[in-house]
């Protein structure tokens, strides 16, 4: 009985996943000058920039650390975003930014349905749809409409799209 007191204060370990956010360019330049390498698949596309993706399942978070010294070593802007999965259709998405203050959302997620087996055409949504009526008085405007669809900006445990790539500026 002591041991179920003992386990239940020390809380239970959550699910994170973390998303290192910056410019196609700088991200690029970045990973070229650390030497990760081009088909690394913690490398996704995100609104339109370059994310790395790591999560409580990696070993440590040393490339996630080196990237942001590189990038901040080279006056780069970049943003880390955490979801928190807190329980089952639950998450807490953080954002953090240098130039806007800590925002963080509980919001509702919506389980994704797996995929039949020998069902060859199921293809898996990237952007389940997320409770729309989150709130976002007192949130910083571009965090705000980030939040609205905060699923979309997350890969859920284990999942990576396929056409989800390290991609180059134009």
């Amino acid at each position: 009985m002591a041991d179920e007191k003992e386990a239940a204060d020390a809380g239970r370990r959550l699910h994170v996943t973390v998303l290192l956010v910056a410019s196609r360019r700088a991200l690029d330049n970045a990973l070229e000058e650390l030497g990760f390498a081009e088909d690394d698949d913690r490398i996704i596309e995100h609104d339109g920039r370059l994310a790395f993706l790591t999560c409580t399942h990696d070993d440590d978070c040393d490339d996630l650390y080196a990237l942001i010294s590189e990038l901040s070593s080279r006056g780069e802007s970049w943003e880390l975003q955490s979801r928190i999965d807190t329980e089952a259709g639950r998450a807490i998405y953080q954002s953090l930014s240098r130039h806007r203050p800590v925002e963080a959302v509980d919001a509702a997620v919506e389980e994704e349905p797996e995929p039949e087996a020998g069902d060859d055409d199921a293809e898996l949504d990237d952007e389940t749809p997320v409770d729309a009526d989150l709130p976002a008085e007192g949130v910083h405007p571009e965090v705000a409409e980030d939040l609205a669809d905060p699923e979309e900006h997350f890969v859920a445990d284990g999942d990576v799209a396929p056409n989800q790539t390290r991609g180059t500026d134009d």
